[in-house]
């Protein structure tokens, strides 16, 4: 049996509308198409969305979708779906394969979907991504929570695996005098203990507004590889959360915000060779 593999999307714009696209042969579809050498699964789907729509998107890549069909005789494909959120609407149809295109509500793109199959996994994967949504939503009201207390700042954050809810925190530094006390820190430190591990590699990291340097450090240490955020630098710098004079200080731009000064290195420098000796698991 001769395998073949293929990488698309379902592409969901601001209004909740998911794009269709009419193939030449006169079925519609999602866009997708056979993966390349060397390629990942996320950057076939790109290639052949921009080359099958015109559109730059941003890739979900925790909601993802396989289904396995055959062709024609002989032949077995996986399929592998995620979600992408366009970045630009200019949408320009490759003429070769496809002649039309909708933007439609759930419904409609259900009803309006040529195969079975593909209602299936639009169904899934519409769910996932509404529940990701409801995800950030925790984060908001666990921070609205301890904002309108006044334990802490206007931010929340939440860490999942494998689709379950691990932690969900907020910023409590008001609260517990304790200026390391933000929402990731804390949300990292809840996931540590009910994991009963240091190492969150397989967890992802939803946080209400972009990391501080702390918290982008801390989030790293622990292995977590994906991210999502909603607010901006920007955004926080209007409110009055500024982060600019950490990274101009790490790029040696405004040594006046600390004093660093090397003492007593070869004390502890002997603590570091005798840990090394004895063989200890590094984080």
């Amino acid at each position: 049996m001769k395998k073949e593999k293929s990488c698309g999307a379902i592409i969901i714009n601001d209004k909740d509308e998911i794009l269709l696209i009419k193939h030449n042969v006169g079925h519609w579809a999602f866009p997708k198409g056979h993966i390349e050498n060397n390629e990942t699964d996320e950057l076939c789907a790109l290639r052949e969305i921009k080359e099958e729509t015109n559109l730059d998107v941003n890739i979900i890549t925790n909601i993802k979708e396989k289904t396995t069909y055959s062709p024609k005789e002989g032949v077995l494909k996986d399929v592998i779906y995620f979600v992408a959120l366009p970045i630009n609407n200019d949408i320009k149809l490759q003429q070769e394969e496809v002649n039309d295109y909708l933007w439609l509500p759930l419904k409609d793109a259900l009803n309006k979907l040529t195969y079975d199959n593909d209602k299936k996994i639009l169904e899934s994967i519409y769910n996932q991504y509404k529940s990701s949504n409801t995800t950030m939503n925790l984060g908001i009201e666990e921070a609205r929570k301890t904002m309108n207390q006044n334990i802490g700042g206007p931010f929340g954050a939440v860490i999942v695996k494998d689709n379950k809810i691990i932690a969900v925190a907020s910023n409590t530094v008001l609260g517990s005098h304790d200026p390391t006390a933000h929402a990731e820190v804390n949300a990292i430190r809840k996931a540590g203990k009910v994991l009963g591990t240091h190492d969150l590699s397989d967890c992802i990291l939803y946080a209400t507004g972009y990391p501080c340097p702390m918290c982008l450090s801390a989030i790293i240490w622990a292995n977590i590889k994906e991210v999502y955020y909603g607010t901006d630098l920007k955004e926080a710098e209007d409110i009055g959360f500024r982060d600019d004079f950490i990274y101009n200080y790490i790029l040696g731009k405004n040594k006046d915000v600390l004093s660093l000064k090397q003492l007593n290195h070869d004390e502890c420098l002997e603590l570091f060779k005798e840990h090394s000796k004895k063989n200890k698991e590094l984080y």
